[in-house]
């Protein structure tokens, strides 16, 4: 009987539990995740990564040329990945080096032209504490929308009201120039570039290959993607890390196939050329990189694999 009446109330207490669990389980779905930051130390640089959202691109064998369709989709699926709908990520550096603070590219800047996933960089920054106006620079890979449109708000305000822009000497030239509003690839996105360099006119600095844009930042020509693209060498101490830019577009396509083009390259072939050297560069010195399209943090290195690479992911606790 003793053990009987323990049964009861153990049941009747466990009943009472699920119910107090019931009542208080959350109503709605849970979030869906939206990485918003990682930080990782680099010899005596403190390097924070920030996301500036999704961007999606759709069918992948509509922007991606130089392998079969049906290779590009096997090999995505062969990662687990959606072979129908490719999005990518965008990952914003930001660093502390003695006194400067300084941002590599800046994210769409929220334009509607994106959708609603991307144009989170300045959230992200809020959520941190850190104000646009105390970036001291902002160094540009390139000038694509999804690169410079972050240099201003939507209603035009500045982001970054201080910074020194520093921006290659072809790009600059190149996304500046009206006459190329005709590109066949850029047209529609040249004015809107145009205008959020002019805002920033008496704030540019312009560099060349090879210069050291700020203490211990080296700019490597990685041209093709657009005329004047740039991989950017961090170097402290005996570390160094590449700022890649848009040398890669996705972590398995680009790496697997290296010589594969994306639809939006001023230069397909000259691209090609460019990742093909840098990739060997990574590989030999067993560099890491960061990737602005590859999943966030979008840190990692390069190993052989077959005829091209795999790119390894790096922990989140490593140090470079």
């Amino acid at each position: 009987m003793l053990k009987g009446l323990a049964t009861i109330a153990a049941a009747a207490t466990a009943t009472g539990a699920t119910t107090a669990r019931a009542q208080t389980a959350p109503s709605a779905t849970l979030p869906a995740g939206n990485p918003g930051w990682h930080g990782f130390r680099m010899g005596d640089i403190d390097a924070l990564v920030l996301s500036d959202g999704p961007l999606a691109q759709g069918d992948p064998t509509k922007v991606l040329q130089g392998q079969p369709e049906d290779v590009i989709r096997e090999t995505l699926r062969n990662n687990h990945l959606d072979d129908q709908n490719m999005t990518l990520d965008q990952n914003v550096l930001l660093i502390r080096s003695g006194d400067r603070l300084a941002l590599f590219d800046t994210g769409t800047g929220g334009a509607p032209a994106f959708g609603d996933d991307p144009g989170k960089l300045m959230s992200n920054l809020a959520q941190l504490g850190i104000d646009g106006a105390s970036v001291t620079d902002v160094v540009l890979t390139h000038a694509h929308p999804d690169h410079v449109w972050g240099l201003s708000s939507e209603d035009g305000t500045a982001n970054f009201p201080n910074a020194q822009v520093h921006l290659h000497e072809a790009e600059h030239g190149f996304f500046t120039d009206p006459q190329n509003d005709s590109h066949p690839l850029l047209g529609p996105f040249m004015p809107t570039c145009r205008t959020e360099l002019e805002a920033v006119a008496d704030r540019i600095t312009i560099f060349r290959d090879g210069d050291e844009v700020l203490p211990g930042v080296h700019a490597i020509a990685a041209f093709g993607h657009t005329p004047g693209h740039s991989c950017f060498r961090l170097t402290s101490g005996d570390k160094s890390l590449l700022l890649a830019g848009d040398l890669a577009h996705h972590h398995v396509l680009f790496t697997r196939y290296p010589g594969i083009k994306f639809g939006f390259d001023t230069d397909p072939d000259q691209m090609v050329q460019s990742r093909t050297k840098l990739f060997e560069m990574l590989e030999a010195e067993r560099m890491a990189f960061l990737a602005y399209h590859f999943p966030f943090p979008g840190v990692g290195h390069l190993d052989r694999f077959g005829d091209g690479y795999q790119w390894v992911a790096a922990g989140l606790d490593n140090t470079f």
